[in-house]
């Protein structure tokens, strides 16, 4: 018998953070729902606001430092502030308590196992969603797919649980037979359309037609797909084609995180993308040219921008 999931909470108000902590609060208890966040973070939130298409968020919050113990924490930091989200949110986790994470990468879960055990951690990929988080302000017409899963087989009771109780609070759910080909595909998507919309300062409108940038995120792709099948993850052609069609489909005035993040001065994923592809390529002793060179502009970009 599993336990019901009754109280949770999220750590990152970032695009995703804040689609998430919108949809949760709106379906749960305001009691049984909160972000975690310093007394510094709050202070700042609080005063400048949280919106959702220009409508405002009535949140909870906890800081560090009040221990309650949920029975679901939802990650959404960056991934170079995922060190410090597993110190604050540490208060929070019990005996019951399960963990998942919507960061980009095939990492974060490896982290948060090795911090809370491998017993609360399941692995989470989202996708499709198309939001923008200008300032305070998420413009969210699309809030997408997220799918949960486990690499064991069989699926257990806990993650249809915790399937249940996203439906149950508006989001579409899958329950992915192999988690980890879902990642490591998502990592090829990201590769591609996060790198290249970030390096070529554009919007989808210019990767979902024929040039440079159409041609140079299917090439880092590509680079994604011969890494994973060297290292047993069976990814094909077809998933390529696949997410060229949810690529295709996505609002062409709409645009990445990594470009968001490029814009706003704000440090970007470039690690977990090219980073992890090129390491992977040492690895293998293949070379990685597309990644590398993303990586250098990109690189260039957050020169450029200032970013620290």
């Amino acid at each position: 018998m599993t336990k019901e999931i009754s109280t949770a909470a999220i750590i990152g108000l970032g695009a995703l953070g804040t689609m998430y902590a919108e949809r949760l609060s709106r379906a749960m208890k305001k009691d049984s729902f909160f972000v975690i966040a310093t007394k510094d973070r709050i202070a700042r939130i609080k005063r400048e606001g949280v919106y959702v298409n220009g409508h405002p968020l009535d949140l909870t919050f906890r800081t560090p430092e009040e221990k309650q113990p949920v029975d679901l924490i939802l990650f959404a930091t960056k991934n170079h502030d995922l060190p410090i989200a597993i110190k604050d949110a540490a208060p929070f986790v019990g005996p019951d308590t399960l963990i998942i994470s919507v960061l980009n990468g095939i990492s974060s879960e490896e982290q948060l196992i090795d911090a809370f055990g491998a017993d609360r951690v399941l692995y989470c990929v989202v996708w499709g969603m198309s939001a923008v988080k200008l300032g305070n302000n998420l413009e969210c017409p699309d809030i997408g797919t997220i799918a949960v899963g486990e690499t064991g087989s069989p699926l257990s009771p806990r993650l249809f649980e915790l399937a249940d109780f996203l439906t149950k609070a508006g989001l579409t759910v899958n329950t992915p037979p192999d988690i980890r080909l879902l990642q490591w595909s998502k990592l090829m998507l990201n590769a591609g359309i996060n790198q290249v919309t970030a390096a070529y300062d554009c919007t989808y409108a210019q990767v979902q037609v024929e040039g440079e940038p159409r041609r140079v995120m299917l090439a880092a792709m590509r680079e994604v797909l011969t890494l994973a099948n060297l290292e047993r993850i069976p990814l094909t052609k077809d998933d390529i084609e696949k997410w060229m069609a949810v690529v295709d489909s996505l609002e062409p005035s709409g645009f990445t995180s990594m470009r968001q993040d490029l814009l706003a001065g704000r440090k970007t994923e470039l690690e977990l993308f090219a980073g992890t592809v090129i390491k992977l390529g040492q690895k293998h002793k293949i070379e990685t040219p597309v990644n590398s060179f993303l990586h250098a502009r990109i690189t260039e970009l957050e020169r450029k921008n200032s970013v620290k």
